[in-house]
């Protein structure tokens, strides 16, 4: 009756109800901002992509970041759908995982972004293929260390005197390893590197 009165009034107040369903669900389970979460619900592809990366394991925070800024602002500016590009949600998990596990760097994920949507190949294997892996082995990258700091041990006493010449040392290890030393691991082989000096 109420159909015939209104044509579509009572399926338009169903999909309402479901975004702002989906947009507290999204705020309150899995603690993401309004912000984030409407854009999320805004389109329903976005929202079942979403859904699916976050069914497949992907850290719904990191899956929100990934969507709303690297994805959307992919696809705003290819005026396309979510459902045309090839990164799949199986690859945005493997995309995030790879970061997540230490194996690449953020700035390294944009790079397997850009990739996967030219090239249409699997994050892992653009990794492989980019030589983008990141050092994790401590021995690798203090070895390095090491041999940065022996060649500049007059940075060494400036940095002792309170001069910030850490980040030198960090730049130098990155130059070496071609940015694939891991950030963090690589400071705190560098600090104690100068602690031992």
């Amino acid at each position: 009756e109420i159909n015939r009165l209104m044509p579509g009034s009572s399926q338009e107040a169903i999909e309402i109800n479901d975004v702002m369903f989906n947009s507290n669900k999204y705020i309150n389970e899995l603690g993401l901002s309004r912000y984030d979460a409407d854009i999320l619900v805004h389109d329903k592809k976005v929202s079942d992509y979403f859904e699916k990366v976050i069914s497949l394991g992907a850290n719904p925070k990191s899956a929100s970041n990934w969507i709303t800024t690297t994805v959307m602002g992919y696809l705003n500016k290819e005026n396309k759908k979510i459902n045309e590009i090839p990164l799949t949600e199986e690859y945005l998990v493997e995309l995030i995982k790879l970061v997540d596990d230490g194996k690449i760097s953020s700035k390294q994920s944009k790079q397997i972004f850009e990739h996967v949507i030219l090239e249409n190949k699997r994050p892992k294997d653009l990794v492989k293929s980019l030589g983008m892996a990141q050092i994790t082995d401590d021995k690798t990258i203090r070895d390095i260390v090491v041999r940065v700091l022996n060649l500049h041990p007059d940075l060494i006493i400036d940095h002792k005197k309170g001069k910030n010449t850490f980040d030198y040392f960090v730049g130098q290890v990155m130059k070496e390893t071609r940015g694939q030393a891991n950030p963090s691991l690589t400071a705190s082989i560098i600090k104690e590197e100068i602690e031992k000096r």
